[in-house]
């Protein structure tokens, strides 16, 4: 009985610890690769990612974070593409880079969530600010 009264415990201890997460809503800069006119259409809205606390516990080597992007299209044409976002120190140096593909409507907005995996677990915490970078910008 004892047994089970424990296990019980455990399962609920971390059934709560796993349900929380906090949204880090990051500093983000605006790279321009381009000379195209379809960059200055685009507005970042915003940049957040969720780590839950109870990843430690899944894995000590690495950590998957869910990130959410939001983009703006303030134009009458629909853009696609592709941005690299690179996840930065406080001294600007880069932790880690991952590049997805993108569509907005025309005058629209676009949300792209995405996971990233930061090796080892600790890197996640260097992240300070967040660059994003638009490539391959098209019309459709």
């Amino acid at each position: 009985m004892k047994k089970i009264l424990l296990v019980i415990l455990l399962i609920s201890f971390f059934g709560i610890q796993s349900s929380y997460a906090k949204t880090i809503n990051w500093k983000y800069e605006v790279i321009s690769s381009q000379q195209n006119k379809l960059e200055e259409c685009i507005k970042v809205i915003e940049i957040k990612g969720k780590p839950k606390t109870s990843d430690i516990m899944v894995n000590v080597l690495y950590r998957n974070v869910p990130f959410l992007v939001k983009l703006q299209n303030k134009c009458k044409e629909g853009i696609k593409g592709l941005f690299v976002i690179k996840f930065l120190d406080e001294d600007e140096f880069l932790v880690e880079e991952t590049t997805k593909d993108f569509s907005i409507g025309r005058k629209g907005l676009s949300k792209t969530s995405f996971k990233v995996m930061f090796q080892p677990f600790k890197e996640f915490k260097k992240v300070k600010s967040v660059s994003i970078e638009f490539q391959l910008l098209e019309t459709f």
